[in-house]
């Protein structure tokens, strides 16, 4: 096959007829060759075939008007290879050739096919995730994940030249929704971000804080004192209520954590996760919190505000199953407030499923053996994990955040959305559609007969107070109706 470029001229007799044509043609493969290939060196990366800095910056630039524009989450993910320098020094650059294609490949395959993949050179890469949603604390949970993924393909041993190498990979992310830092900025954060996990440990993931080291420094110091338990109260539980669409009853609350700094601000669970989960502070907090929640639902009984089917719904770190006395300390808290355990629903992600090896499986027996529940989070993107679900006798779903957000502009996320509600229905699932925003997808989601909503249009998550009016509220409501 040839490219040919072709340049016609009609012929003409005397009386301006036309009579013919004469046909130039030339052979232009060459040409057409040298310039894709001109093009494909200013845009792509020799050897991973991904596109390379130029590339990314004009991709980014394009990401950041789009966040400011909608308002909508996007990140950037700085990843750097830890051991790599070992195989070049060892085996020479023909292995580090291969073992950054070799990853290259794991990286395009854990990252959706729309999502940006870019090296910036050596063993550094970038990946951009857009439009994840308008809550910052959930477009973290969904960027850690991606996160998670990346790391987990990177300590997959690389086979080469029949032998076994290990590696593994840090990431330095920033999140962004604005337009107040352009290209170079986000990505200097990214990697101030990265420096810091390479210095703090490797194999692991860094959020980039906006705020001045001092400032940072001073807030992790108070973090680190209130280890303390008795200054666990700093932290308390806002509740965002599930509304059950056939009673129009709130069916369930989801606990979302905040803590109140000495200045008297509330700080969202986001800012501070890390730090929290580094160690076994975590279960402390927990603990603290599923007090309050108690002592709580005992102030909302007394009230005759609290129904025996209503249920909380509070997210699991792998910390706590981990912890050898959390499910004792729990059963003695359920104990001392006369809690039914079947008012508890513990989430779990959908990722960390597999990653549930036997001590922790024990211990999500022993939690289901008191009549404890559980929903699986951020249902979407992979295939349902059905067997899982049995194995674990889950029978509650919570659809994916960022797919729930992606369905006012994107027809086959709303689609994969319809899926997921007929297929747990086919199951014998329920499922709870969360990020209820618009009253457009309100009005779709009852109309495919979704029963359990959760969203800021149904209520934000709020302090008990405003929960304790919403419960009174909706009681008045449901004796009003009944009366009638």
């Amino acid at each position: 096959m040839i490219i040919c470029e072709w340049n016609d001229t009609p012929l003409f007799d005397d009386a301006m007829n036309v009579v013919g044509a004469a046909s130039f043609v030339e052979d232009v493969t060459d040409r057409v060759k040298s310039e894709t290939r001109i093009k494909q060196q200013a845009y792509f990366d020799p050897l991973t075939g991904l596109p390379n800095r130029h590339r990314l910056m004009e991709e980014l630039t394009r990401v950041i008007a789009l966040a400011q524009r909608n308002q909508n989450y996007c990140s950037l993910l700085f990843i750097d290879l830890d051991h790599f320098k070992e195989i070049n020094d060892t085996r020479g650059h023909h292995y580090g050739d291969l073992a950054l294609t070799l990853f290259a490949q794991r990286l395009r395959k854990v990252i959706r096919t729309e999502e940006a993949v870019a090296r910036l050179g050596g063993d550094e890469f970038v990946v951009l995730l857009e439009n994840l949603g308008r809550e910052e604390e959930a477009s973290r949970l969904l960027i850690a994940q991606v996160a998670e993924k990346i790391i987990d393909a990177a300590r997959e041993p690389f086979v080469i030249k029949d032998e076994k190498f290990r590696i593994s990979c840090s990431i330095g992310i920033v999140l962004f929704n604005d337009g107040s830092a352009d290209g170079d900025a986000i990505l200097q954060q990214a990697d101030k971000a990265l420096y810091t996990i390479k210095r703090e440990g490797k194999s692991n993931f860094y959020f980039h804080n906006q705020k001045p080291p001092s400032e940072l420094q001073a807030q992790t110091a108070l973090l680190e004192q209130l280890r303390d338990k008795a200054n666990t109260e700093s932290f308390m539980p806002f509740y965002q209520p599930i509304l059950d669409t056939e009673s129009n009853l709130i069916s369930g609350l989801q606990i979302f954590l905040r803590w109140r700094n000495p200045d008297n601000e509330l700080i969202c669970a986001s800012e501070i996760i890390q730090i929290l989960e580094s160690g076994s502070m975590i279960v402390d907090i927990s603990l603290s919190l599923l007090e309050q929640i108690f002592r709580q639902i005992e102030l909302w009984k007394n009230q005759d505000l609290w129904r025996e089917e209503q249920q909380i719904y509070f997210t699991l770190s792998l910390r706590e199953l981990e912890h050898s006395s959390f499910v004792d300390s729990l059963d003695q808290l359920l104990s001392r407030f006369k809690i039914s355990p079947k008012t508890l629903v513990f989430g779990l992600h959908a990722e960390t499923l597999p990653k549930i090896h036997k001590p922790l499986g024990q211990q999500l027996g022993k939690l289901k053996e008191m009549d404890i529940g559980f929903i699986v989070d951020n249902v979407g993107y992979q295939s349902l994990p059905i067997q899982k679900l049995r194995d674990f006798e889950i029978d509650t779903i919570r659809i994916s955040h960022k797919l729930m957000s992606e369905c006012t502009y994107m027809e086959s996320s709303w689609n994969l959305v319809k899926g997921l509600l007929e297929l747990s229905k086919s199951v014998d699932l329920k499922c709870i559609a969360p990020c209820v925003e618009e009253p457009e997808i309100h009005h779709l989601l009852l109309d495919t007969g979704c029963q359990l909503l959760q969203g800021n249009l149904i209520a934000p998550p709020s302090p008990a107070t405003s929960i304790t009016r919403m419960l009174i509220e909706r009681n008045v409501s449901q004796k009003e109706e009944s009366t009638a």
